[in-house]
């Protein structure tokens, strides 16, 4: 067995609730995390699908949305007036379904952007698995291992009649947050005092999400002439906020477009069991104001919130640095929710208006802490019914997730996690 130290996460970390498609809207150890996907029967099936056709076979490449396709997430019949027509035609990349091969093409180029930087500032190679692309256990998870390879594994369950190129890139933009997103960082990171091994240790849900509407998205989508044709289709509320944050256009257009993208990341990861009548809107963001950061998923409403923070804040990571990467002035060890850590990442994230990292999940000015002497195994155990799992948690001692479809729990990489 290999000797190196893991940690994992989901890459649909960036799960998410369905959106309305008619409102606008150094030591070996190993931990792995997947999504929790918790939702009720979905009452429809996706555009060119039946219920027969849930969307995890290659064989989906190629087709296109119908009228329900995922742009419609983002546009309101209330939208249509003189100043706003009904929806345009939007590229391919937006509209058409797309199977393993491509996206593996579409990951790749994504991973290519930030490449560079992983190996020069970091020593890192950035790969994807190439073997588990027909798993059916979960959607897909990111690790990092000794000798600096950080790897995302995704999984056939992530090919479903809402999988486009332009979804797809904002998924592997999520992915590669917890690589380069910093402070506040996942819990299970906190066993060692070294990043000698791994050159990062991952971020948080939230710190990924922020990460990929911020840092990865306009990298993603900048110059692409393709952008001008979201302009007619975010959601107004949406609009008005990408108008404020942004003087040139051409930044505008890339944030429409980020936006439009991450409500149909919202019916990617609900189909198909979440209904498309009720869901987070972009107009609607969360009340909840958190008692302590939340490394783990918040709700739907509040990943989406954090994604739009993302596409309008304007300070900057300096990729060359991950954000709070510095050892705990309490703990001596590096990945610790410190003062220490907050300060050395302050830089890099907006703190005020429409930009700041969504109060539903992150908790501001917390003090330093010393992790709680939790005796759960690392990778968490399944509660004896199957209704969810409980994992260690630095900050409330341990963390109960519940499952709508049951836990499973994963001998190999020895993790309890949710069936999706």
């Amino acid at each position: 067995m290999n000797d190196c130290k893991t940690w994992s996460v989901s890459l649909v970390a960036l799960a998410l609730a369905a959106c309305s498609s008619a409102d606008p809207g150094s030591d070996p150890t190993d931990t792995t995390s997947e999504p929790e996907i918790e939702s009720p029967a979905r009452s429809e099936q996706g555009p060119g699908a039946d219920a027969s056709s849930a969307g995890d076979s290659p064989s989906h490449e190629g087709r296109s949305r119908g009228e329900q396709g995922p742009v419609t997430a983002a546009f309101s019949a209330a939208d249509s007036t003189a100043e706003n027509p009904p929806i345009p035609d939007l590229p391919d990349d937006a509209t058409r379904v797309i199977g393993e091969a491509e996206a593996r093409q579409v990951a790749e180029e994504v991973a290519n952007l930030f490449r560079p930087i992983a190996a020069s500032a970091y020593g890192a190679t950035i790969e994807f698995d190439p073997d588990d692309w027909d798993g059916t256990i979960g959607r897909a998870r990111s690790s990092v291992h000794a000798g600096r390879i950080w790897r995302i594994t995704p999984a056939g369950t992530i090919f479903n009649p809402y999988l486009t190129r332009d979804v797809m890139r904002l998924l592997v933009c999520h992915e590669l947050g917890h690589f380069f997103g910093g402070f506040p960082f996942k819990p299970e990171n906190t066993p060692g005092a070294t990043v000698a091994d791994a050159g990062t240790f991952l971020a948080s849900e939230g710190s990924a999400d922020y990460f990929a509407t911020k840092e990865c998205a306009w990298r993603v989508w900048a110059g692409d002439p393709n952008n001008p044709a979201f302009r007619a289709v975010v959601p107004r509320a949406g609009r008005e906020k990408c108008d404020n944050a942004w003087h040139d256009q051409a930044r505008r257009d890339v944030c429409y477009r980020t936006l439009v993208t991450a409500l149909d990341v919202l019916r990617w990861i609900a189909y198909p069991m979440d209904s498309d009548i009720h869901g987070p809107r972009i107009e609607t963001p969360s009340t909840e104001v958190a008692l302590v950061t939340k490394t783990a998923h918040p709700d739907g409403q509040c990943r989406l919130d954090t994604m739009v923070a993302g596409a309008v804040c304007d300070k900057p990571n300096d990729l060359s640095k991950i954000p709070g990467l510095v050892p705990s002035p309490v703990t001596g060890q590096y990945g610790d929710h410190s003062v220490a850590a907050e300060q050395d990442a302050a830089p890099y994230a907006c703190h005020d208006g429409p930009g700041a990292r969504p109060l539903c999940w992150f908790k501001a000015n917390m003090p330093g802490y010393v992790p709680a002497a939790c005796t759960l195994p690392e990778g968490g155990v399944c509660a004896e019914d199957g209704s969810g799992y409980w994992v260690c948690d630095p900050i409330q001692d341990r963390v109960f997730t519940p499952c709508s479809l049951g836990c499973y729990y994963d001998s190999e990489s020895q993790i309890a996690d949710c069936v999706t």
